[in-house]
């Protein structure tokens, strides 16, 4: 069953998060170091406040979505590369993110 895992940077208060350090330094690390293991695919999201809520902020400044063919994937990726991918972190952001990683249940795409 494919899986998914979601990273999260919260958009704290005093929030340094370098999007081009991000860009160009960890996601390509993210994609040599976790690749071998079964990474499918990354995506990036820069988050906004959505238009209903802009007095109240976004919770979070930055999403990262990664693929895998199965939950088993992401888990022996993690385990081999979380020290180095954590700890990496530092260089662009003042912030630990918050990992979730869960099966996919539901995928459609929208017919034209």
């Amino acid at each position: 069953m494919p899986a998914t895992t979601t990273v999260l940077y919260p958009n704290v208060e005093n929030l340094e998060l370098d999007i081009q350090k991000y860009l160009h330094g960890h996601a390509p690390q993210v994609l040599k170091l976790m690749g071998p293991y079964g990474l499918k695919a990354v995506r990036a999201v820069k988050l906004h406040t959505p238009p209903w809520a802009a007095d109240a902020g976004t919770g979070y400044a930055l999403q990262v979505q990664l693929d895998w063919e199965n939950i088993e994937q992401f888990h022996t990726a993690f385990k081999m590369t979380s020290d180095v991918l954590m700890a990496d972190i530092d260089s662009f952001s003042n912030t630990k993110p918050l990992v979730m990683t869960g099966d996919v249940i539901l995928e459609r795409k929208v017919e034209q």
